[in-house]
């Protein structure tokens, strides 16, 4: 159990360092606009399948459903 919570909590800040490093690339992208991407889920879906979100979920995903799942939480 206590073994589950570690790699739970491990895996947790793994995806919130890969969502601030994408979040950082996304600026520097776009430093010409100061950030303003108003397609920014497409190009972060790109970004995080690159940088290998799909291994540290252990789940094969789709750039399309990706996409989804960003704006809607962004929403």
């Amino acid at each position: 159990m206590v073994d589950q919570q570690v790699a739970s909590q491990s895996r947790a800040q793994q995806l919130a360092d890969l969502f601030h490093q994408t979040a950082e690339d996304h600026h520097v992208a776009y430093a010409a606009t100061d950030g303003v991407d108003p397609d920014w889920s497409i190009w972060y879906s790109g970004r995080l399948l690159e940088q290998g979100i799909e291994q540290l979920l252990d789940a094969k995903l789709l750039r399309s459903d990706l996409i989804y799942l960003l704006v809607l939480a962004d929403k």
